[in-house]
């Protein structure tokens, strides 16, 4: 480590040190009594868990509402004959596909008694056998009190007989169907028989992205990213080790990041710091209207060596133009295994991004096999937007979607509306007719994500409430009458025909042959006309996902909210993100309280002339100046106890299909606002932050030369840990091991452990 290198855990310790080393030396930052914190001094006599603060807030198939209370009396039937497949104990595990619009991936259920308690990858698949912190959190939405119960009319429950032909009577010629992405073939069988117009629409939009391949390729996909493949990787605003794209790449990216001769080469450029930038080599802070400059610069280095006709790239701050001429003299080193990646959701900045790749032969930006994952289409949305203003659209039908929420452009007041939905959410609470829709592990579904696979969903439990799969309900809509299993069943045949039936249910997936490819090259794709957008210079916002919240699926989820932010270390919250520079004009601070709470101003903000007042600001080292962040998917008013009021809604400032705006006004407000933060909640005791070395040094210097071993002062002089010992020595043989390492290189910071 480079001793002349001084570490800070944050702001916080940089700006009052004092503090924070008084802090250190207490066990608990803030003793918080039993009654505080749940807010009753009855409640805190009672002997409370943490499962029954999960019932309180309706985390729970019994009928309990207040924690300690007694529990119901079960009369139950023991077994006569034990099931086969279930030995009481001994957990069961089952194959399905967990896709929430946004992430997929195919999973092991872990269940006991018939009841699914975790998640697990299913590393067989082969694509995004893996989960991440959503995933992981899902099993719990399972048991969510707030979930819809039974269909309703008028906000009034009736029978799915009554429901379904009150909801068929609304259905004209003039009717719409928007939904999320669509990735089931046997979903997308019963959409076409509905035979009304079909608009997808995505929480985090890629539609421009997906438009370029569309138009190269026939295929609205995007493409396959193989890190195994690649030597140096540069990404533009792309958190592709966070949520980006769909493609969960952190397991690849672990291995390729192992110290070597063949180490991967990671250079990052970006507006917020981001789990990517945080393992980047090389980081370079730019701001979200530079991203398409910045491709302009690599594409026109990439041109002159491979002598393609440039594009007219407007220049770059001098702060960070040598850092991309570095970056691109990498990339044309690399060769073929050299990557770039976008994370700009507009026409020019994919289209430079492709040509780059194309220009350079990447071998791990593969065109000819593409992943499905997002399927929205912001035209279409906009013209259904243009339609219904124009009374073209009488009835809407919602799947997976909360336009009130999330598409505030839309109104619904003229429209009669038919929401397919898992809660009594936005929409749903004033749809004429509410269908309750079956949780991941209660449903039948299949899944055509990527090229060369098809996955199937199967139930691991019977549906707790009264809802059904979605695939049944839009069949039923359109006059079928066949179950959801039915309906999978038929569609697997036809795109797994090869596999058996039982043994697809076993594996989970099925490998398919690809039989359509697309044809790329470099000379086909002319970007020299390309109008590239020149950066702005003011304040510009943008959105983006947290590690555990996403696109909000999980709204209602406590685990999302507890999950600390990998980046910021914050929980429960979203806030603007804002550099420290940006906060000293603005009038704003984040400091810690004498009790080890953090305490911050807010400001009143306006986007492109509509505001929201009193956002609370976070100051995040990292963050480019003028540049203001904020995360998607909180701020609800109808998900359920957890998720209600909390944060704001990013959608009242941009719509769906937008991800930045220059037009933005930032003004202090009085406000102050508290944050649940854990980044002061661990000391290392006098120990360094983190041991750093560079890689010769690591290939060409003995360890003990830079990882020296911390020694502790006794009577008998300096002893290090395992000689400073008040006990007799640990068995180590045939013990149990308590010791636990983690390989900080292999460590991305993604939260899925948690």
């Amino acid at each position: 480590m480079t001793e002349n290198n001084k570490y800070w855990r944050g702001i916080e310790d940089q700006s009052n040190p004092e503090l924070t080393q008084k802090l250190a030396q207490n066990e608990f930052s803030q003793e918080v009594s039993g009654a505080e914190f749940l807010g009753n001094d009855d409640v805190a006599e009672t002997e409370t868990s943490r499962r029954d603060f999960l019932k309180f807030m309706g985390f729970s198939t019994a009928a309990a509402t207040l924690a300690a209370c007694e529990a119901p009396i079960i009369e139950s039937i023991p077994y006569v004959v034990k099931p086969d497949s279930l030995t009481p104990g001994m957990p069961s595990f089952y194959a399905t596909s967990f896709f929430d619009g946004m992430d997929f991936a195919s999973v092991l259920i872990k269940t006991r008694e018939g009841r699914p308690i975790k998640v697990e990858p299913n590393t067989d698949a082969p694509f995004n056998g893996v989960t991440n912190a959503r995933a992981q959190a899902s099993v719990l939405s399972l048991y969510d009190g707030a979930r819809l119960r039974a269909p309703k009319i008028d906000g009034e429950t009736a029978s799915w007989d009554g429901a379904l032909a009150a909801a068929r009577n609304m259905i004209t010629t003039n009717s719409v169907l928007l939904s999320g992405t669509v990735l089931s073939p046997a979903l997308s069988s019963a959409i076409a028989r509905l035979g009304i117009r079909h608009v997808t629409l995505d929480a985090v939009s890629q539609s421009a992205r997906l438009d370029v391949y569309e138009s190269l390729s026939g295929r609205r996909g995007l493409p396959l990213i193989e890190l195994k493949h690649a030597q140096t990787v540069v990404s533009v605003g792309a958190d592709f080790l966070g949520d980006w794209s769909g493609q969960n790449m952190d397991a690849a990216y672990a291995i390729s990041r192992k110290p070597g001769k063949g180490m991967l080469r990671h250079i990052q450029a970006e507006a917020g710091l981001s789990v990517s930038g945080s393992n980047a080599d090389v980081r370079i802070k730019a701001r979200v209207s530079e991203y398409e400059a910045i491709l302009a610069n690599l594409y026109n280095a990439v041109a002159s060596s491979k002598g393609l006709a440039s594009v007219k790239a407007p220049s770059l701050r001098s702060d960070i133009s040598g850092a991309i001429k570095n970056a691109a003299n990498e990339l044309l080193e690399a060769g073929n295994g050299a990557l770039v990646l976008n994370g700009l959701n507009t026409d020019t900045a994919e289209r430079l991004t492709l040509a780059i790749n194309l220009g350079l032969e990447s071998k791990a930006f593969n065109t000819s096999k593409l992943i499905y994952s997002a399927q929205g289409d912001d035209k279409a949305f906009a013209q259904l937007v243009k339609d219904s203003n124009d009374g073209l659209v009488d009835t809407l039908i919602t799947l997976d979607v909360n336009p009130v929420y999330s598409a505030p452009e839309l109104s619904l007041e003229k429209l009669a509306v038919i929401s397919l939905a898992d809660r009594e959410d936005e929409t749903a609470t004033g749809a004429n007719v509410a269908l309750p829709m079956s949780h991941y592990l209660e449903s039948w579904a299949d899944f055509s994500v990527s090229d060369g696979m098809y996955a199937v969903g199967q139930p691991t439990i019977s549906p707790l409430f009264d809802s059904k799969s979605s695939v049944e309900v839009i069949n039923a809509l359109s006059g079928g009458s066949e179950s959801a299993k039915q309906l999978i069943k038929t569609s697997a045949s036809l795109h797994a025909s090869s596999m058996a039936w039982n043994a697809l249910l076993h594996d989970g997936y099925a490998k398919t042959e690809i039989t359509t490819t697309s044809s790329m090259d470099a000379l086909m794709l002319d970007v020299s006309s390309l109008s590239v957008a020149k950066p702005a210079t003011g304040l510009e916002f943008y959105t983006y996902t947290k590690t555990g919240m996403g696109a909000g699926s999980n709204a209602n989820n406590p685990w999302t909210y507890e999950l600390p932010d990998p980046i910021t270390r914050l929980s429960w919250d979203n806030y603007i993100v804002m550099s420290a520079a940006d906060a000293v004009e603005i009038g704003v601070e984040v400091a810690p309280e004498s009790n080890g709470s953090m305490n911050g101003t807010t400001i009143n903000l306006t986007v492109d002339g509509n505001t929201i007042e009193n956002v609370p600001v976070w100051i995040q080292p990292g963050q480019t100046q003028g540049t203001l962040g904020l995360a998607i998917g909180f701020g609800r008013t109808k998900v359920g106890k957890v998720g209600n009021g909390v944060g704001v809604n990013s959608n009242i400032l941009l719509n769906s299909s937008t991800e930045l705006s220059t037009e933005v006004t930032a003004i202090a407000s009085e406000l102050e606002h508290g944050f649940a933060s854990v980044q002061l909640a661990h000391t290392m005791m006098g120990r360094k932050i983190v041991n750093e070395i560079s890689l010769p040094t690591f290939l060409s210097v003995a360890s003990t030369e830079w990882n020296e071993k911390p020694t502790y002062e006794s009577h008998k002089g300096p002893l290090t840990a395992f000689e400073a010992n008040l006990w007799d020595d640990h068995d180590h043989e045939t013990s149990h091991m308590w010791n636990m390492s983690i390989d900080l290189n292999s460590c991305t910071g993604c939260g899925a452990c948690v």
